[in-house]
């Protein structure tokens, strides 16, 4: 091909003289016309070579580039996506087969209760101190009554059936989230869930022939 030279025109004759001064310099030693034109034709295919790997380096560079931006990106962020919902699946349910609550009751370790030994009465406290209370009962296992502990909690006057009837009756599926994955304490009554639970009659409410309290966790 032609190269584009953008020399000025009294600098590109005084390289031509500089070239012809090194041509009679390289006769005068001995060499010949044809080994200069040799070492001039390896010369330009050196800088071709030179060239040619100059852009071949490019050229890897830019394939590197096209499978970090096209594979590698987005198969990290595919990875990235499928680790957070397995962890957020696993957040939600820890265990592959559900354990059944009856099963959970009968391998639980044995309970001890000899610290109950010897208890007839739970004593009376009103107006105790909570630094009282540590001393004296926090860590003995033991029963106690506390009177009036509960006397200014806004919910001995907010919570009530109709308040949790309702409550659950706006979000029915509250009712059947906490039948599959809660539990339910009967204790003394024939209730056996929430659903028994807001289905009693207003005379099984008010008690009038037989008294029931019952527990829920959801």
């Amino acid at each position: 091909g032609v190269a584009s030279c953008t020399m000025k025109e009294e600098d590109l004759v005084k390289l031509k003289a500089e070239a012809r001064d090194l041509l009679a310099a390289a006769l005068a030693q001995g060499c010949r016309s044809e080994d200069i034109k040799d070492f001039l034709r390896q010369l330009k295919r050196s800088r071709a070579h030179s060239n040619k790997k100059h852009w071949l380096w490019l050229a890897r560079l830019g394939r590197v580039l096209y499978y970090l931006v096209f594979l590698v990106l987005p198969a990290v962020l595919l990875l990235s996506v499928l680790l957070l919902s397995l962890i957020n699946w696993y957040e939600e349910a820890p265990c592959l087969v559900p354990q059944p609550y009856f099963l959970g009751e009968i391998l639980r370790p044995m309970s001890d209760c000899e610290f109950c030994n010897g208890v007839t009465a739970a004593p009376r406290e009103k107006n105790i101190s909570v630094y009282d209370f540590v001393k004296k009962y926090a860590y003995t296992s033991k029963p106690v009554v506390v009177e009036g502990a509960a006397s200014d909690w806004p919910a001995t006057r907010a919570f009530s059936y109709d308040y949790f009837k309702g409550l659950y009756q706006q979000r029915p599926e509250a009712i059947e989230h906490q039948i599959e994955e809660g539990q339910f304490f009967s204790y003394n009554s024939n209730i056996r869930d929430l659903k028994g639970l807001f289905e009693l009659s207003d005379e099984e409410v008010s008690m009038v022939t037989e008294r029931w309290y019952i527990g829920w966790l959801v």
